[in-house]
Protein backbone atom coordinates (compact mmCIF):
# COMPACT_ATOMS: atom_id res chain seq x y z
CA UNK A 1 0.00 0.00 0.00
CA UNK A 2 2.59 2.40 0.60
CA UNK A 3 4.88 1.73 -2.74
CA UNK A 4 1.22 2.38 -4.00
CA UNK A 5 1.25 5.65 -2.23
CA UNK A 6 4.88 6.45 -2.91
CA UNK A 7 4.10 6.12 -6.86
CA UNK A 8 1.28 7.96 -7.03
CA UNK A 9 2.84 11.07 -5.52
CA UNK A 10 5.30 10.60 -8.44
CA UNK A 11 2.74 10.23 -10.92
CA UNK A 12 0.66 13.12 -9.63
CA UNK A 13 4.35 15.20 -9.58
CA UNK A 14 4.28 14.77 -13.43
CA UNK A 15 0.77 15.49 -13.76
CA UNK A 16 0.30 18.85 -11.60
CA UNK A 17 3.76 19.35 -10.83
CA UNK A 18 5.80 19.25 -6.96
CA UNK A 19 4.46 22.74 -5.63
CA UNK A 20 1.08 21.50 -6.08
CA UNK A 21 0.94 17.77 -5.14
CA UNK A 22 2.84 18.62 -2.04
CA UNK A 23 0.33 20.78 -1.21
CA UNK A 24 -2.14 17.63 -2.07
CA UNK A 25 -0.04 15.75 0.40
CA UNK A 26 -0.48 18.17 3.03
CA UNK A 27 -4.27 18.95 3.00
CA UNK A 28 -4.43 14.97 3.55
CA UNK A 29 -1.81 15.04 6.50
CA UNK A 30 -2.52 18.34 7.68
CA UNK A 31 0.85 18.52 9.82
CA UNK A 32 1.01 20.71 12.81
CA UNK A 33 4.57 22.35 12.86
CA UNK A 34 4.03 23.51 9.32
CA UNK A 35 3.31 26.91 9.10
CA UNK A 36 2.77 30.00 6.21
CA UNK A 37 3.76 33.70 7.21
CA UNK A 38 0.83 36.02 7.54
CA UNK A 39 0.36 38.57 4.80
CA UNK A 40 0.43 41.94 6.36
CA UNK A 41 -2.61 43.30 4.57
CA UNK A 42 -4.97 40.35 5.02
CA UNK A 43 -8.56 40.94 3.88
CA UNK A 44 -9.67 37.34 2.67
CA UNK A 45 -12.24 34.88 4.56
CA UNK A 46 -12.47 31.46 3.48
CA UNK A 47 -15.54 29.21 4.09
CA UNK A 48 -14.90 25.98 4.09
CA UNK A 49 -11.32 24.34 5.43
CA UNK A 50 -11.41 20.78 3.57
CA UNK A 51 -9.25 19.26 0.93
CA UNK A 52 -10.02 21.37 -1.89
CA UNK A 53 -9.34 24.61 0.49
CA UNK A 54 -6.04 23.05 1.27
CA UNK A 55 -4.56 21.83 -1.65
CA UNK A 56 -6.55 23.92 -4.97
CA UNK A 57 -7.51 26.98 -3.55
CA UNK A 58 -4.80 28.02 -0.92
CA UNK A 59 -1.61 27.20 -3.59
CA UNK A 60 -2.93 30.26 -5.49
CA UNK A 61 -3.58 32.86 -3.07
CA UNK A 62 0.08 32.74 -1.38
CA UNK A 63 1.96 35.51 -2.02
CA UNK A 64 5.21 35.02 -3.22
CA UNK A 65 4.67 31.19 -2.64
CA UNK A 66 5.05 31.49 1.40
CA UNK A 67 2.22 34.85 2.82
CA UNK A 68 -0.96 34.07 3.73
CA UNK A 69 -3.98 36.75 2.71
CA UNK A 70 -6.46 34.96 4.66
CA UNK A 71 -7.71 36.78 7.85
CA UNK A 72 -10.46 34.64 8.63
CA UNK A 73 -11.82 31.04 8.26
CA UNK A 74 -14.64 29.41 8.70
CA UNK A 75 -16.04 25.42 8.75
CA UNK A 76 -18.57 23.49 10.58
CA UNK A 77 -15.75 20.63 11.56
CA UNK A 78 -13.90 22.00 14.03
CA UNK A 79 -11.03 19.86 12.99
CA UNK A 80 -10.75 21.22 9.67
CA UNK A 81 -10.86 24.48 10.43
CA UNK A 82 -8.22 24.60 13.38
CA UNK A 83 -5.67 22.59 11.12
CA UNK A 84 -6.30 25.25 8.38
CA UNK A 85 -6.25 28.31 10.61
CA UNK A 86 -2.82 27.23 12.08
CA UNK A 87 -1.26 26.18 8.77
CA UNK A 88 -2.18 29.27 7.14
CA UNK A 89 -2.55 32.04 10.11
CA UNK A 90 -5.74 33.08 9.72
CA UNK A 91 -8.65 33.36 12.93
CA UNK A 92 -11.24 30.53 13.43
CA UNK A 93 -15.04 31.96 12.83
CA UNK A 94 -17.75 31.43 15.24
CA UNK A 95 -19.86 32.58 12.92
CA UNK A 96 -19.45 33.38 9.10
CA UNK A 97 -20.27 36.99 9.92
CA UNK A 98 -19.14 37.49 13.10
CA UNK A 99 -16.09 40.34 11.97
CA UNK A 100 -15.89 43.66 11.13
CA UNK A 101 -17.09 44.37 7.92
CA UNK A 102 -14.15 47.02 6.98
CA UNK A 103 -11.28 43.76 7.66
CA UNK A 104 -12.70 41.78 4.65
CA UNK A 105 -13.43 42.62 1.23
CA UNK A 106 -13.16 39.04 -0.65
CA UNK A 107 -14.64 36.04 0.47
CA UNK A 108 -14.16 32.22 -0.68
CA UNK A 109 -16.47 29.55 -0.04
CA UNK A 110 -15.68 26.10 -0.71
CA UNK A 111 -18.14 24.45 1.51
CA UNK A 112 -20.72 21.90 1.19
CA UNK A 113 -22.63 22.24 -2.12
CA UNK A 114 -26.19 22.77 -0.53
CA UNK A 115 -24.61 25.68 1.99
CA UNK A 116 -22.97 27.94 -1.28
CA UNK A 117 -26.51 30.06 -1.34
CA UNK A 118 -26.79 30.55 1.99
CA UNK A 119 -23.49 31.75 2.64
CA UNK A 120 -23.35 33.39 -0.65
CA UNK A 121 -26.11 35.33 -0.29
CA UNK A 122 -25.68 36.45 3.06
CA UNK A 123 -21.87 38.06 1.97
CA UNK A 124 -22.93 39.51 -1.28
CA UNK A 125 -25.88 41.62 0.99
CA UNK A 126 -23.06 42.60 3.60
CA UNK A 127 -21.35 44.17 0.12
CA UNK A 128 -18.45 41.77 0.16
CA UNK A 129 -17.11 39.97 -2.85
CA UNK A 130 -17.71 36.55 -3.29
CA UNK A 131 -15.79 33.65 -5.22
CA UNK A 132 -18.04 30.46 -4.94
CA UNK A 133 -16.92 26.92 -5.99
CA UNK A 134 -19.13 25.27 -7.59
CA UNK A 135 -22.23 24.93 -7.66
CA UNK A 136 -23.98 28.28 -6.56
CA UNK A 137 -27.12 26.92 -5.78
CA UNK A 138 -28.87 23.33 -6.05
CA UNK A 139 -32.88 24.26 -7.00
CA UNK A 140 -34.03 26.79 -9.76
CA UNK A 141 -35.87 29.06 -7.02
CA UNK A 142 -32.33 30.15 -5.80
CA UNK A 143 -30.89 30.90 -9.08
CA UNK A 144 -33.72 33.77 -9.12
CA UNK A 145 -33.27 34.92 -6.10
CA UNK A 146 -28.99 34.76 -6.47
CA UNK A 147 -29.64 37.07 -9.89
CA UNK A 148 -31.64 39.51 -7.72
CA UNK A 149 -29.80 40.21 -5.17
CA UNK A 150 -26.70 40.47 -7.25
CA UNK A 151 -28.51 43.45 -9.24
CA UNK A 152 -29.25 44.79 -6.02
CA UNK A 153 -25.69 45.26 -4.62
CA UNK A 154 -22.65 46.62 -5.97
CA UNK A 155 -20.50 43.29 -4.35
CA UNK A 156 -19.65 40.66 -7.10
CA UNK A 157 -19.56 37.27 -7.69
CA UNK A 158 -17.07 34.67 -8.76
CA UNK A 159 -18.31 30.85 -9.78
CA UNK A 160 -15.77 28.26 -9.21
CA UNK A 161 -16.44 26.56 -12.80
CA UNK A 162 -12.69 26.39 -14.04
CA UNK A 163 -12.53 25.21 -17.70
CA UNK A 164 -14.36 28.25 -19.55
CA UNK A 165 -10.87 29.76 -17.90
CA UNK A 166 -8.11 26.86 -18.79
CA UNK A 167 -5.54 28.33 -21.22
CA UNK A 168 -6.58 25.20 -23.64
CA UNK A 169 -10.51 26.40 -23.95
CA UNK A 170 -9.39 29.93 -24.48
CA UNK A 171 -6.79 28.66 -27.55
CA UNK A 172 -9.95 26.67 -28.61
CA UNK A 173 -11.92 29.65 -28.52
CA UNK A 174 -9.59 32.34 -30.11
CA UNK A 175 -9.84 29.98 -32.81
CA UNK A 176 -13.82 29.27 -33.26
CA UNK A 177 -14.02 33.35 -33.42
CA UNK A 178 -10.90 33.43 -35.87
CA UNK A 179 -12.77 30.89 -38.34
CA UNK A 180 -16.74 30.92 -37.18
CA UNK A 181 -17.11 27.55 -38.39
CA UNK A 182 -21.06 26.05 -39.19
CA UNK A 183 -21.19 23.84 -36.69
CA UNK A 184 -19.06 22.06 -33.68
CA UNK A 185 -19.46 18.97 -32.77
CA UNK A 186 -17.79 18.18 -29.35
CA UNK A 187 -17.19 14.56 -27.65
CA UNK A 188 -15.87 14.71 -23.95
CA UNK A 189 -14.91 11.50 -21.83
CA UNK A 190 -14.56 11.99 -18.53
CA UNK A 191 -13.43 9.32 -15.57
CA UNK A 192 -14.57 10.55 -12.43
CA UNK A 193 -13.44 10.00 -8.70
CA UNK A 194 -15.42 6.52 -7.50
CA UNK A 195 -17.72 7.55 -4.36
CA UNK A 196 -18.76 4.78 -1.72
CA UNK A 197 -22.23 4.68 -0.82
CA UNK A 198 -22.07 6.80 1.94
CA UNK A 199 -20.18 9.94 0.63
CA UNK A 200 -21.77 13.27 1.18
CA UNK A 201 -22.34 13.95 -2.24
CA UNK A 202 -25.14 11.32 -2.66
CA UNK A 203 -27.01 13.50 -0.08
CA UNK A 204 -29.97 14.33 -1.98
CA UNK A 205 -29.82 18.31 -0.53
CA UNK A 206 -26.17 17.96 -2.12
CA UNK A 207 -27.89 17.72 -5.51
CA UNK A 208 -26.24 14.47 -6.74
CA UNK A 209 -23.19 14.07 -8.78
CA UNK A 210 -24.46 16.24 -11.25
CA UNK A 211 -24.26 18.96 -8.92
CA UNK A 212 -21.04 18.03 -7.51
CA UNK A 213 -19.55 16.89 -10.75
CA UNK A 214 -21.41 17.05 -13.75
CA UNK A 215 -22.08 20.79 -13.58
CA UNK A 216 -18.60 21.44 -14.27
CA UNK A 217 -18.49 20.08 -18.27
CA UNK A 218 -22.29 21.30 -18.25
CA UNK A 219 -20.97 25.15 -17.72
CA UNK A 220 -18.70 24.22 -20.17
CA UNK A 221 -21.15 23.31 -22.64
CA UNK A 222 -22.89 26.21 -22.05
CA UNK A 223 -19.33 28.32 -22.49
CA UNK A 224 -19.27 27.35 -25.96
CA UNK A 225 -22.83 27.60 -26.96
CA UNK A 226 -22.25 31.34 -26.10
CA UNK A 227 -19.52 31.43 -28.79
CA UNK A 228 -21.64 32.53 -31.50
CA UNK A 229 -23.19 35.76 -32.04
CA UNK A 230 -26.33 34.15 -31.67
CA UNK A 231 -26.79 32.42 -28.40
CA UNK A 232 -28.96 29.38 -28.69
CA UNK A 233 -32.73 29.87 -28.58
CA UNK A 234 -33.22 25.67 -27.80
CA UNK A 235 -31.48 23.42 -26.16
CA UNK A 236 -32.45 19.80 -26.25
CA UNK A 237 -30.89 16.97 -23.39
CA UNK A 238 -30.61 13.50 -23.75
CA UNK A 239 -29.45 10.90 -21.69
CA UNK A 240 -28.48 7.38 -21.51
CA UNK A 241 -28.35 5.61 -18.44
CA UNK A 242 -25.41 3.32 -17.90
CA UNK A 243 -25.77 2.13 -14.23
CA UNK A 244 -28.83 -0.02 -12.70
CA UNK A 245 -27.59 1.22 -9.37
CA UNK A 246 -27.39 5.13 -9.56
CA UNK A 247 -28.76 7.48 -12.49
CA UNK A 248 -26.25 10.48 -11.81
CA UNK A 249 -23.10 8.55 -13.03
CA UNK A 250 -22.08 6.21 -15.44
CA UNK A 251 -24.15 7.67 -18.10
CA UNK A 252 -24.28 9.91 -21.62
CA UNK A 253 -25.35 13.04 -21.53
CA UNK A 254 -25.95 14.87 -25.00
CA UNK A 255 -26.47 18.19 -25.26
CA UNK A 256 -27.56 20.21 -28.39
CA UNK A 257 -28.19 23.58 -29.16
CA UNK A 258 -30.66 25.65 -31.76
CA UNK A 259 -26.70 27.12 -32.95
CA UNK A 260 -25.16 23.76 -34.29
CA UNK A 261 -23.48 23.26 -31.46
CA UNK A 262 -23.40 19.22 -30.23
CA UNK A 263 -21.42 18.28 -26.82
CA UNK A 264 -21.52 14.70 -25.58
CA UNK A 265 -20.80 14.13 -21.88
CA UNK A 266 -19.42 10.90 -20.96
CA UNK A 267 -19.17 10.73 -16.98
CA UNK A 268 -18.07 7.10 -15.99
CA UNK A 269 -16.84 6.00 -12.49
CA UNK A 270 -16.11 2.56 -11.86
CA UNK A 271 -13.65 2.56 -9.83
CA UNK A 272 -10.87 4.94 -8.61
CA UNK A 273 -8.88 6.37 -11.76
CA UNK A 274 -5.14 6.21 -10.15
CA UNK A 275 -4.43 10.02 -10.74
CA UNK A 276 -7.86 11.31 -10.23
CA UNK A 277 -10.14 13.08 -12.60
CA UNK A 278 -9.24 12.18 -16.16
CA UNK A 279 -11.06 13.74 -19.04
CA UNK A 280 -10.54 14.08 -23.31
CA UNK A 281 -12.24 16.18 -24.91
CA UNK A 282 -12.32 15.79 -28.56
CA UNK A 283 -13.66 19.01 -31.48
CA UNK A 284 -14.27 18.88 -34.32
CA UNK A 285 -15.79 21.11 -37.18
CA UNK A 286 -15.98 22.05 -40.37
CA UNK A 287 -12.72 24.58 -40.03
CA UNK A 288 -10.97 22.67 -37.25
CA UNK A 289 -10.53 19.79 -34.95
CA UNK A 290 -9.17 20.04 -31.53
CA UNK A 291 -8.43 17.51 -29.04
CA UNK A 292 -7.58 17.81 -25.28
CA UNK A 293 -5.68 15.57 -23.34
CA UNK A 294 -6.51 15.71 -19.61
CA UNK A 295 -5.41 19.41 -20.11
CA UNK A 296 -2.34 19.21 -20.14
CA UNK A 297 -1.97 18.45 -23.95
CA UNK A 298 -3.30 20.60 -27.03
CA UNK A 299 -3.29 19.70 -30.83
CA UNK A 300 -5.52 21.86 -32.73
CA UNK A 301 -5.46 21.67 -36.90
CA UNK A 302 -7.41 23.55 -39.62
CA UNK A 303 -6.48 23.25 -42.89
CA UNK A 304 -3.32 25.72 -43.09
CA UNK A 305 -1.96 25.15 -39.13
CA UNK A 306 -1.18 22.36 -36.80
CA UNK A 307 -0.57 23.62 -33.18
CA UNK A 308 0.74 20.45 -31.03
CA UNK A 309 1.30 22.21 -27.48
CA UNK A 310 1.96 20.90 -24.35
CA UNK A 311 1.88 22.11 -20.70
CA UNK A 312 4.84 21.13 -17.78
CA UNK A 313 1.39 20.51 -15.42
CA UNK A 314 -2.02 19.77 -15.70
CA UNK A 315 -4.35 23.05 -16.10
CA UNK A 316 -7.71 22.92 -16.38
CA UNK A 317 -8.02 26.54 -15.24
CA UNK A 318 -8.00 26.42 -11.51
CA UNK A 319 -5.43 29.15 -11.12
CA UNK A 320 -7.38 30.98 -13.31
CA UNK A 321 -10.69 30.76 -11.99
CA UNK A 322 -9.72 31.61 -8.50
CA UNK A 323 -7.49 34.51 -9.03
CA UNK A 324 -10.77 36.00 -10.88
CA UNK A 325 -11.27 38.59 -8.34
CA UNK A 326 -7.60 39.39 -8.36
CA UNK A 327 -7.15 39.79 -11.68
CA UNK A 328 -10.24 41.96 -12.11
CA UNK A 329 -11.43 39.36 -14.93
CA UNK A 330 -15.09 39.06 -14.33
CA UNK A 331 -17.58 36.38 -16.18
CA UNK A 332 -20.96 37.37 -16.86
CA UNK A 333 -23.04 36.03 -13.76
CA UNK A 334 -25.83 35.20 -16.71
CA UNK A 335 -23.96 32.74 -17.84
CA UNK A 336 -22.94 30.93 -15.40
CA UNK A 337 -26.79 30.97 -13.76
CA UNK A 338 -27.80 29.71 -17.10
CA UNK A 339 -25.48 27.33 -16.69
CA UNK A 340 -27.31 26.93 -13.04
CA UNK A 341 -30.39 26.32 -14.61
CA UNK A 342 -29.49 23.67 -17.24
CA UNK A 343 -27.87 21.21 -14.03
CA UNK A 344 -30.89 21.44 -12.49
CA UNK A 345 -33.12 20.52 -15.67
CA UNK A 346 -30.75 17.46 -15.85
CA UNK A 347 -30.15 16.92 -12.23
CA UNK A 348 -34.35 16.58 -12.12
CA UNK A 349 -34.48 14.43 -15.46
CA UNK A 350 -31.93 11.93 -13.72
CA UNK A 351 -33.86 12.00 -10.37
CA UNK A 352 -36.99 10.61 -12.72
CA UNK A 353 -34.89 8.79 -15.06
CA UNK A 354 -36.23 10.88 -17.93
CA UNK A 355 -34.11 10.26 -21.43
CA UNK A 356 -35.59 14.01 -23.16
CA UNK A 357 -35.74 16.83 -22.11
CA UNK A 358 -36.00 20.36 -24.29
CA UNK A 359 -34.90 23.72 -22.82
CA UNK A 360 -36.20 26.86 -24.02
CA UNK A 361 -32.86 28.09 -23.07
CA UNK A 362 -33.84 32.30 -24.46
CA UNK A 363 -37.26 32.39 -22.16
CA UNK A 364 -34.96 31.22 -19.34
CA UNK A 365 -32.43 33.74 -20.16
CA UNK A 366 -34.94 36.55 -20.44
CA UNK A 367 -36.57 35.76 -17.78
CA UNK A 368 -33.15 36.22 -15.95
CA UNK A 369 -32.79 39.74 -17.34
CA UNK A 370 -36.22 40.64 -16.27
CA UNK A 371 -35.41 39.77 -12.53
CA UNK A 372 -34.98 43.47 -10.78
Amino acid sequence: MKFRSLRRVFAYINLWGLRLTLFKVLGRLRLGFIRFLPLKKRNILVIGCGQFAFSSLMPNLLKNFFFSPIRYAYDIDKKNMITFCKTFRCEPLDDILSFSKKEINLAYICSSHSSHFEYTQQLLKSNINVYCEKPLTTSIEQVYELYSIIKQYNSKIYAGYNRPHSPLITNIKEHFLKHKPKNLNILCSIYGHYLENNHWYRDPNQGSRIYGNLSHWIDLANHIMNWPLEKPKMISIEISYLDDKYQDENLICILKSSNSITMNLNFYALFEPFLGVHETIEFSSNCFNARINNFKKLKLESKNEYKNIRYSQKNAGHRQAISQPISNEYRDPREFLMSEILTYYIWQMTLNKNTFFELNYEKEYEKLNKIY
